[in-house]
């Protein structure tokens, strides 16, 4: 092809600020997860409801929300390089993303996430 580079869609600014941000959480967050008696990575496949609550309406659509929690929860790897939580080992476990919404509340935008873990494994989790 004439010696050019191979085109790479790269993450906005503002998926990697709020990136950064939610890693800086996720040791408290598997800690307390830890303490309810999850084991950490879940492997196992897992349901996820999740409540991004938002400043305004403006930005973004409910499918990035949700790709973008999904790539937040997975466990980091080096091989392909990927950061991320740990609280499950991969994306793909998740089958269903039911009951997910966006909402406004200007005061304290935050996510709320439940996660729960399908037949033949662990219990419900929520944070």
């Amino acid at each position: 092809m004439g010696g050019r580079g191979v085109p790479v869609l790269a993450p906005s600014e503002f998926y990697r600020a709020w990136f950064r941000e939610a890693l800086s959480h996720a040791p408290q967050i598997r800690a307390l997860l830890r303490q309810a008696g999850a084991e950490l990575p879940l492997t196992g496949p897992v349901a996820v409801e999740a409540h991004f609550y938002r400043e305004n309406a403006v930005k973004g659509d409910l499918c990035g929300y949700l790709q973008a929690l999904g790539d937040w929860l997975q466990e980091p790897r080096f091989k392909p390089k990927r950061n991320g939580a740990g609280i499950i080992r991969d994306d793909a476990q998740i089958e269903s993303w039911d009951g997910s919404r966006r909402h406004i509340d200007r005061t304290a935008p935050r996510i709320e996430i439940v996660i729960q873990v399908l037949p033949g494994a662990q219990k419900t989790l929520a944070f």
